[in-house]
Order: structure tokens, then sequence, then C-alpha cells
């Protein structure tokens, strides 16, 4: 569970079943002492599907999409590189989506705050060269994926 059992913020629990290819994500997740779980949100992905959610659906994510798919892993770190976009997340949003979001969490109709679901790419002229060895492997995804 994201930041621990005494966690205070959104509590993410991400769970992927292998064999099934399916990906279970909870936000404001907590155990209950019988081995099962009470959730503010939650999503089922079938892995084998590049399926969106129903456009209006939040999942454990805001924007209605998987967490999973766009974390840093350190499995990718230590290999070299990633191979993906990369989530991350705004202070604030405006009132509206880009596929592959489904879903929108404020009431902003500011334009200069990013929609969810917003994609991003660094530059390809920026200099990555002085950055410490991980900040480069991340960098270099930012460059090439959005």
């Amino acid at each position: 569970m994201e930041g621990g059992a005494n966690a205070s913020g959104d509590r993410h629990v991400l769970v992927v079943q292998a064999g099934a290819c399916k990906l279970y994500e909870l936000y404001d997740a907590h155990p209950n002492a019988d081995s099962s779980w009470d959730a503010g949100s939650g999503a089922i992905f079938n892995l084998r599907s590049n399926r969106l959610r129903p456009d209006g659906w939040t999942s454990a994510d805001a924007a209605g999409l998987p967490i999973f798919a766009g974390l840093i892993r350190y499995d990718e770190i230590q290999r070299g590189y990633i191979d993906h976009a990369i989530r991350f997340t705004a202070p604030q949003t405006q009132a509206g989506f880009i596929h592959p979001a489904t879903h929108f969490a404020s009431s902003s109709a500011n334009p200069d705050l990013p929609p969810m679901g917003l994609r991003l790419r660094l530059k390809a002229s920026f200099d990555i060269a002085h950055f410490p060895r991980v900040a480069r492997i991340i960098l270099r995804a930012m460059k090439t994926y959005a």
C-alpha cells in the first residue's frame, strides 16, 4: 500500500495477476481484519487489451488510467532504459481530459492548466549529459515517449 498502513495520502494498492494478465488498482485502500479491503474507488484492467474505460469513468487514478503502466520500475533503472511513457501528477489540472484519459477531477476552466491525459515529451535537443546516470535514464525516456 502506497505510504504504508498509517498513510494519510492516496493509499493506492496495485496488484498484477500475471497468469491472468489482469491489473487491479485501488484508491484510498484500507485493509480489513478478515483480509478483505475497502477502497474509495478501483479498477480492473485487462492487460491483453488496449481498450479504454468509458468516458466519464475514473479508476484508482483520477484520469481513469492505469497507474502501473506509467511507473518507473527498479528493474528498468537497473537495465539502463525505460521503454514507455512515464506518468506524472500535476498539483492543478483543468476540467477536461484527452484520450487515453477518460475522466477529470477539476472544476477549473483555466486553459493554462493541463487537462488529464496530456502527453508531454522533453525536447530532443535538451542536453542530459551532465545529469547523474539514473536521471539520464529517466530523461532519455522523457525525450522518446509521450
